[in-house]
This record gives C-alpha cells, structure tokens and sequence, in this order.
C-alpha cells in the first residue's frame, strides 16, 4: 500500500503562500483594530441629523465610520451617510440596511437573525474640516417614547487594510487550489499504478 505523499520539492510553494496569506490577513486584522485613532463619536436621533465638524489633518486620509443602530425586533431601518465639506455640499455617500427578525422555518426551527451596524472607511483627499449627515428610512412605531438613536464614530486608520485581505486572500485561494490539484494529480498516478 502507496502512503498519500506529495512530492517534497513541490510543498514549499504552497506552505510560503499559506504562511503568505495568513501574515497578510493578520496584519489587516491589526491594522482594523488597532490603527485608529477616534476624531469623535456620536448619537443622532433615529431620525438623523448632522454630525461635526470633525478635522481631517493630512491629505488622503482614510477615515473609519462605524455606525450602529438598536432596532427592535421584527423591524428594519436603513442609514444613509453623507460626507459634506465645510460648506456642508454634499461630497459621497452611502448607507446599509439595518434588520432583527426572528420565525420558525419549513422544518418548524426558531430561528432569530439582526445586523444592526457596519464599518466603512473613506479616503479624504483634501485637509479641512468635514460633516456627516445621517438620514433614515425605517419602519418603526413612532408612537410612545422609544427612541433607537443611531450611534456614529469617526476615526482615523493610519493605513487601508484592503491590499493585505486582497493579498492574503489570493495567496490563500492559490494555495488551496495548488493543493487540491497537487492531490487529484497523486490520486491519477496512484490509480494509474494499480
């Protein structure tokens, strides 16, 4: 019986590029959670509302917005954001969708799902001082005294971690494929044999 080894002058292409990916993914990962540095945070009612001014101190600035909402249960809410200058013009936008469902599925499970925040980063091409505004859609009751402000926070990221997931992410896909290819080649030739 053949043991399942690969040939040993092919390995070390795929270990460099798992080590590769996984570096590279890591360093994204640090370089979201640590490199930042807060400008400001705050609440906005859940109806919207402007938010600044906040300065922005060199050029090409990658700006953090983290924005989160409480949304109750069975209920939806989406948060635009938009990025004005000093003179509150309009520069880029964006928004999500914000939801908390719960039922029971085909097969009678409960279930419970909500995605109530996100995470988008900005580059700022220009020095000077900036205001977000938030507007909402949603579909909660308006009525009583329940309020689920919107909660925005600004930060600095010192670089954009984008090139280090796209990286690690292809060397990653690379390797795995080099792999599986690597494997069903032995498997042919083992097959071949017998």
């Amino acid at each position: 019986m053949t043991s399942m080894t690969l040939p040993p002058h092919r390995l070390p292409l795929v270990r460099l590029l798992l080590a590769f990916g996984i570096i590279c993914l890591a360093t994204a990962w640090t370089m979201t959670v640590l490199d930042t540095s807060q400008l400001r945070r705050d609440r906005v009612p859940s109806d919207g509302g402007l938010i600044g001014p906040f300065k922005v101190d060199q050029p090409n600035t990658i700006v953090r917005l983290g924005v989160s909402q409480h949304v109750p249960l069975n209920h939806w809410s989406t948060v635009n954001i938009a990025l004005l200058d000093k003179d509150k013009k309009y520069l880029t936008g964006f928004g999500e969708g914000f939801w908390h469902e719960e039922g029971i599925d085909s097969e009678g499970y409960y279930w419970r799902e909500s995605d109530t925040d996100y995470t988008s980063n900005l580059t700022i091409p220009k020095p000077g001082e900036y205001y977000l505004q938030v507007s909402t859609e949603d579909d909660f009751d308006k009525t009583g005294n329940r309020s689920f402000p919107i909660v925005v926070e600004v930060s600095v990221a010192g670089y954009s971690e984008v090139p280090h997931v796209a990286a690690g992410s292809t060397a990653l896909i690379v390797a795995l494929l080099l792999m599986l290819w690597r494997v069903g080649r032995h498997l042919r030739d083992l097959a071949e044999e017998n």
